[in-house]
């Protein structure tokens, strides 16, 4: 196969102005028609191979083409700038989205300083209970204390009275 653009006109042996002058020669000898059969082989296979990295070259230019136009949609939408209806309702879903998780955002703070709230409560409702428990305790003690005391000073007392019976002689041994 002949590389694109060059071809190469059929030799003709005979009818040719070289013909008139070479009829008296012979046709060519097989190593010349070997040569040329293995020349126009290494063309063949050096136009394949031509022709693959013409298309391969086209793959790689289209394939940066996309890439190209991939970047400037993204470069677009980082900046904001849309110019088509459906850039522009990409851009406005990736706003609704981005919203969407904020607001998620939002509602997981607003549950957590709820749960935080109600572990505070409940450790406030025991401190209160813990408060009122050893405010009992206090005024138990406290009574506890008064009674002592009175059972201190009625001993006080009775030992006062124990003495002045002794003292007067009247006689007999009190219990108590």
């Amino acid at each position: 196969m002949p590389l694109s653009g060059t071809s190469l006109p059929p030799r003709k042996w005979m009818g040719s102005p070289l013909a008139s002058s070479r009829s008296s020669q012979s046709p060519p000898s097989s190593s010349a028609v070997s040569n040329n059969a293995e020349l126009i082989s290494s063309l063949s296979i050096l136009g394949d191979k031509a022709g693959q990295l013409e298309r391969e070259l086209k793959a790689l230019k289209q394939e940066k083409a996309r890439e190209e136009g991939v970047l400037q949609r993204l470069l677009r939408n980082l900046t904001g700038e849309h110019t088509t209806l459906q850039e522009k309702n990409v851009a406005g879903s990736l706003h609704i989205v981005a919203m969407k998780a904020e607001l998620e955002g939002m509602r997981a703070k607003r549950d957590f300083a709820l749960k935080e709230r109600d572990i505070l409560r409940v450790g406030r409702d025991e401190m209160l209970q813990t408060h009122d428990h050893l405010l009992d305790q206090l005024n138990e003690s406290q009574r506890q204390a008064q009674i002592m005391e009175a059972t201190l000073e009625g001993a006080q007392t009775t030992e006062g009275l124990g003495e002045l019976v002794r003292t007067s002689d009247v006689g007999g041994d009190l219990l108590f």
